[in-house]
This record gives structure tokens, sequence and C-alpha cells, in this order.
């Protein structure tokens, strides 16, 4: 994507120089993001676990947990068991719509991801009983 194309489009969506230069600094020179687990089963003491959880972010469900960067979550024996699940937080960002949703939904048509971390953070917040159709 070259830079004359991201000025373009910083100029459509914000109004401020400063929101423009973050937004094309954060497209041109991404940061490692937290690995992100999502507990499908109840969260085991905190004695089990390897690390301890970054602070939640405003919207970030509480089955969610971010973790501090380098942990490597898929190595540990709960996610072999199947406890939880890695995923990354663009997946949980894109689903916590749901979130937001009044009343709780009872299904949730996902027409653009394939099976897998979307899917289970909508699952965490419809109606018991509901589905996520794909």
């Amino acid at each position: 994507m070259s830079n004359r194309y991201l000025t373009k489009l910083s100029e459509c969506i914000f109004d401020e120089g400063p929101d423009r230069a973050a937004f094309m600094t954060a497209l041109t020179q991404p940061q490692p993001d937290a690995p992100i687990i999502l507990w499908t089963r109840p969260r085991p003491p905190r004695s089990v676990l390897e690390w301890t959880p970054l602070p939640p972010i405003p919207w970030q469900p509480d089955f969610v947990d971010r973790l501090p960067l380098g942990t490597r979550p898929g190595r540990h024996p709960l996610h072999a068991q199947g406890d939880f699940y890695c995923l990354d937080l663009s997946s949980v960002l894109a689903a916590s719509v749901v979130q937001a949703i009044a009343p709780v939904p009872k299904v949730v048509i996902d027409l653009c991801a394939a099976p897998g971390g979307q899917e289970l953070v909508s699952l965490g917040r419809i109606a018991a009983g509901g589905a996520v159709v794909q």
C-alpha cells in the first residue's frame, strides 16, 4: 500500500493531523499484539497458569484474557486439553460488537468468517440455546 494512498485515506477518515499521523504509523509500523485466549471451560485458579493476564480493556469479554507479550499459551497443557482457544485481538474486536446488542440475540449470522475465534466470541455472548450460523 503506497503512502500516497494512505495519506488520502487518512484525510478522508480523520479531521485532525495527529490522528492522521497515528493512523498511518499504525498501518506502516505495526506493533505486536498481546496473545489472547478465550476460555472454553471455567477459568482455573491462577496457581495453575504460567502467566498473569493483562488488565482487561473496556470492551473485552470476561471470558477472554490478554496475556503479556512473549507468552506462549499454545504450549500450555490446558490448551491441549481444550480449556482455551488462542486467537488474536482483531477477532475479539470484530465479534465484540455482539456484546453491544440488547436484548441478547438468539441467533448471529456470520457471513465473513471461517470457524474460529470470532465465532467463539459470538457464542460466548448469545442467549442460551442460541446459535451462530455461517
